[in-house]
């Protein structure tokens, strides 16, 4: 059952005279969750370097143009002072805008520069680091116990282990504390799909015949960074032939748009407090869409609401999944099995990566159905069309609320969307 939408009532600024986005309480909430399911998978302590897990259970944001697996931070499932490890010298900086961690605990890391200043040179870095690990799990009486790693290095993999380290798998613990959102984590998540609103109007406004479709993605690029924007993923836009099938290519694309073109965009992974969007819509350009690209969107739409009437807690991905046809639908793309139209209509959960549980997709929830929990917050996408001449695509993500769900974004989605200023 779709639920009234929770407009914000607030904007991105921190004030005194409102309770807005509390962060000081989503960090403690996070952490209580991370440490709880660390406990549960009876692990001590967790070397963390995945940057939605690092940001998740320690609040830091990863260095943009650092490889992953390069720094992270030691967190303990019974003892709050979390030791983080960061790049020099910026670990010093972090030492005043990060107060929640003890500056004795802000360290200097160890960069192997992602294997490029040679093997040996990232072995040596290596095993600096793992003795600086085995150092501050000794001091704490955990050298002996289980300790977890999201992700590393393989340099880094192997000289804790020649330090003695048990080590044993992290990312399920975290996966599943990051699961369900908080409700300081949903209005993040909301203020993201905000953003992308204030973005959808410059890219409307673009939108014209003889446009190139990189023309309109830098604009809106340039209005989502404008607008708030913590990171920007990517504003990929499809136009014309290349609607259908999904092209998942190279994009934004030069291509210019021409009278009577479909345009969709996908603008994703945009960021607020770390959260990501993944936010499709269907334009089209120069004139009305005829009936048959109607047709397109109806099947499209129909499929997206068909999913989302069976959401709710208790109910499985299976149940969504089932509402999805097979290749019978999309025979003219010249496919026979589910893998060919995977990305044709799916859902995937979403919050701090842009991918995570659960995935609502007829490949893997038919066999393997995972439990909708109240507080998901989930991207449902759907596509339909006529190969290399056009197609539709929509998407929004969805909170899982106690009885049903609720759509986090507000960009209109009845119809295909036709900017009047582009009509000849």
């Amino acid at each position: 059952m779709q639920e009234e939408q929770r407009r914000l009532r607030f904007g991105l600024a921190g004030v005194d005279y409102e309770q807005r986005i509390n962060f000081n309480r989503m960090r403690e909430e996070r952490a209580s969750r991370a440490r709880a399911e660390l406990k549960k998978h009876d692990i001590a302590a967790a070397l963390l370097m995945v940057p939605a897990d690092v940001r998740y259970a320690a609040s830091l944001r990863s260095t943009a143009h650092i490889a992953v697996s390069e720094f992270g931070v030691l967190f303990f499932s019974e003892d709050p002072d979390t030791i983080a490890y960061q790049i020099g010298p910026t670990y010093l900086q972090l030492k005043y805008h990060c107060p929640w961690i003890k500056p004795e605990n802000m360290r200097c890391g160890y960069r192997t520069w992602a294997g490029a200043a040679g093997a040996e040179a990232a072995r040596e870095k290596a095993r600096n680091f793992a003795k600086d690990i085995k150092r501050d799990l000794t001091e704490r009486h955990l050298e002996k116990e289980k300790i977890g790693v999201d992700q590393c290095s393989a340099a880094i993999r192997a000289a804790l282990e020649e330090e003695g380290l048990n080590l044993v798998d992290a990312s399920r613990a975290l996966v599943d504390a990051r699961r369900v959102k908080t409700e300081d984590e949903i209005n993040c998540m909301r203020m993201a799909g905000a953003i992308v609103d204030r973005a959808w109007w410059e890219f409307y406004t673009a939108l014209r015949p003889g446009i190139a479709a990189n023309e309109v993605a830098a604009k809106t690029f340039e209005a989502l960074w404008k607008y708030g924007a913590e990171n920007v993923g990517m504003v990929s836009i499809r136009t014309g032939p290349d609607t259908a099938p999904i092209y998942l290519g190279t994009s934004p694309k030069d291509r210019i748009i021409q009278y009577g073109d479909l345009v969709y965009s996908d603008i994703y992974q945009v960021q607020y407090a770390g959260y990501n969007t993944c936010y499709y819509r269907t334009f089209k350009v120069g004139c009305k869409p005829t009936e048959r690209e109607k047709d397109w969107f109806k099947k499209t739409r129909d499929w997206l609401y068909a999913a989302l009437e069976e959401v709710k807690p208790g109910a499985t991905t299976a149940d969504s999944a089932k509402r999805w046809p097979g290749p019978e639908a999309f025979q003219a793309y010249g496919v026979s099995t589910e893998e060919e139209i995977v990305g044709c209509n799916v859902a995937h959960g979403i919050g701090l990566a842009p991918y995570e549980e659960p995935i609502v997709s007829r490949t893997a929830s038919l066999q393997y159905p995972q439990v909708y929990e109240k507080g998901m917050t989930i991207a449902f996408e759907t596509h339909f069309g006529e190969p290399f001449v056009g197609g539709c695509r929509l998407e929004n993500v969805i909170v899982v609320t106690e009885n049903g769900w609720e759509n986090l974004y507000t960009m209109p989605d009845e119809e295909i969307i036709v900017p009047k200023h582009s009509m000849i």
